[in-house]
C-alpha cells in the first residue's frame, strides 16, 4: 500500500514489472518477455486507483511473438482522461 500524501501530480502512473535482458531472453528486434508487469493510474488526491493493468509475456517488436503490453497500457491511461 503507497500513500501519496505529499504528491504535486494529481494522477500517477505507478509501473512494476520484470523483464529478463540477457542474451537468450532480449528480443532480437528490441522487446521484452515480460515475467510480469503491472501498471495503475492512481488518483494522489483520494490515494484512489482509477485504472490497473496486469500481464505477462511478450512486448511489442518481440516478432515473432509480438504482443501488445505497451500499447495496452497507454490504451488504459488514455481511458482514464476520456
Amino acid at each position: 500500500m503507497e500513500t501519496y500524501s505529499e504528491a504535486t501530480a494529481r494522477v500517477v502512473l505507478r509501473v512494476d514489472g520484470y523483464a529478463p535482458d540477457t542474451a537468450m531472453t532480449r528480443c532480437i528486434a528490441g522487446g521484452w518477455k515480460f515475467d510480469f508487469i503491472t501498471a495503475e493510474v492512481i488518483d494522489t488526491k483520494t490515494n484512489e486507483t482509477l485504472a490497473s493493468y496486469s500481464n505477462s509475456g511478450y512486448s511489442e517488436n518481440c516478432a515473432p511473438m509480438s504482443g501488445s503490453i505497451f500499447g495496452d497500457i497507454t490504451k488504459m491511461v488514455l481511458s482514464v482522461f476520456k
